[in-house]
């Protein structure tokens, strides 16, 4: 029986029961699940993606010879498999020794470390979340590990792995012990004519793939550029990579954000247009807000000229006001069809840049509408005698003095820091960061083993009998 209408108005009956409510838990479980499917498919499509990438460009780049074919496409297929198997190891800092400190500053510490399973010693860059948590910074975090991930090859500095523990982001990356060139003009002081032209050589063939693979560098010089314990030049630092606006579908990933609507070409070169890099090596047209492939070139122009003469084309002699001094290189660049000449004249007539070499210069330090590009670069008479195709297994110039893996004569001194203690944190748990899932082997995705470079010297042995 029903009571009355009164009785319930004054509460002296209960009051039927409210619909039950979803509970918040169990509608954010649904979500979570929702994204964790929606993210695992993400990554499944670029890891496709980019393996597609790796093999298409292997494609491309390797020779005719059915030999060299197969021996590459053998190496790559390896790799390929190691990587995936990689992808299931969970690293952590307990899994490393930490040696020394490599270097550190703003971004963070980078550290020689030792793995302790298997002896072997690497690169480990540590960056604090709170600091790259800022959107301009974690950008270039995560453009470098794309860059690095998207074209891995023999030019580039290995990535080995990513992860992450409570605070902070870790890039495992191959040790190069050889240092960097602006250590070894440094030492040297001015390089020769074939030292110089034997690794602006390898520059441009560095260049060469990353712009193939859609990106432009924008941070060009000597620091980024390391040598491997055989004297082989390697690029580093893609923080400041931007994807080429006129290139092909190459891009970097969305880094979790939605993905962008179309833009116009104009959208896109004015998102191009930021100032970055070192002022010396700076482009014109970077100071006028526009970047190209073109841009990475004038800075190879620039580097000749200082392998070959012992310092910059431009450069403000006076001490004083660091703004005035860059607002004056500014002007020099911006001019550079009047203040370049005097330099290479004073250059000439000292006997540093010989008639090839200016020719060259000339071409790559002028405006972007006329500079040459790589391919015409090759060709240059200054380049003469050089074969593109065999660089990597060409003697180099400089091979380092080494006692062991671990030797650190040609890298300056910083304090000793020991390692974070792990604290090992889920993907998941961490979405101010998302860092994990993408782990690599180390080995290299080029024959940089002793016995595959004999392989292939055999072979290049074999295809000269051949006359192939």
């Amino acid at each position: 029986m029903l009571p009355p209408l009164a009785a319930v108005s004054r509460g002296q009956a209960p009051k039927p029961p409210a619909p039950a409510k979803v509970t918040p838990k169990l509608s954010e479980k649904a979500a979570n699940f929702k994204a964790a499917v929606e993210g695992g498919k993400k990554c499944l499509e670029r890891d496709h993606m980019d393996r597609q990438k790796r093999l298409d460009f292997l494609e491309d780049s390797v020779a005719t010879s059915p030999l060299k074919r197969e021996l590459l496409e053998a190496e790559f297929q390896a790799r390929e498999q190691r990587g995936v198997l990689a992808k299931f190891r969970h690293w952590s800092t307990a899994d490393f020794q930490p040696i020394a400190v490599l270097g550190a500053g703003a971004f963070g510490t980078v550290y020689l470390v030792r793995q302790k399973e298997k002896d072997q010693y690497f690169a480990l860059k540590q960056m604090t979340k709170v600091r790259h948590g800022k959107k301009n910074l974690k950008r270039c975090v995560y453009t470098e590990r794309e860059v690095l991930a998207q074209a891995r090859n023999r030019w580039f500095v290995e990535l080995s792995a990513t992860f992450q523990d409570a605070d902070h982001i870790y890039m495992l990356m191959e040790f190069l012990p050889g240092g960097d060139l602006f250590r070894w003009i440094e030492v040297m002081r001015r390089f020769s004519m074939d030292e110089t032209r034997f690794y602006m050589a390898e520059l441009l063939e560095a260049l060469d793939v990353l712009h193939k693979h859609g990106f432009i560098h924008r941070d060009i010089k000597f620091d980024n550029m390391v040598l491997t314990a055989q004297g082989h030049l390697k690029l580093l630092d893609f923080g400041l990579c931007r994807a080429d606006p006129h290139g092909d579908d190459l891009h970097l990933h969305d880094f979790g954000e939605p993905k962008p609507s179309p833009k116009s070409m104009l959208t896109k070169r004015q998102e191009m247009a930021t100032q970055v890099g070192t002022i010396y090596y700076m482009a014109p047209e970077v100071l006028r807000g526009e970047v190209s492939p073109a841009s990475d070139i004038w800075a190879v122009g620039v580097m000749t000229f200082e392998c070959l003469y012992g310092s910059p084309p431009f450069r403000v002699e006076e001490k004083g006001d660091e703004v005035k001094k860059r607002h004056i290189m500014r002007q020099m660049v911006l001019n550079h069809k009047t203040s370049l000449p005097p330099r290479m004249a004073k250059a000439k007539k000292l006997g540093f840049i010989p008639a090839d070499a200016e020719t060259f210069i000339s071409k790559v330090m002028c405006e972007a509408a006329v500079r040459i590009p790589i391919a015409q670069c090759r060709a240059e008479p200054f380049f003469q005698g050089l074969d593109f195709s065999r660089l990597h297994l060409m003697e180099p110039p400089f091979k380092p003095e080494l006692s062991g893996p671990g030797d650190l004569r040609n890298f300056d001194e910083f304090p000793f820091k020991a390692l974070p203690t792990a604290e090992v944190t889920a993907w998941n748990e961490d979405p101010s960061m998302e860092w994990s899932n993408y782990d690599f082997d180390r080995d290299a995705f080029e024959l940089q083993r002793p016995e595959a470079v004999k392989e292939l010297l055999q072979i290049h042995e074999q295809e000269a009998v051949l006359g192939i």
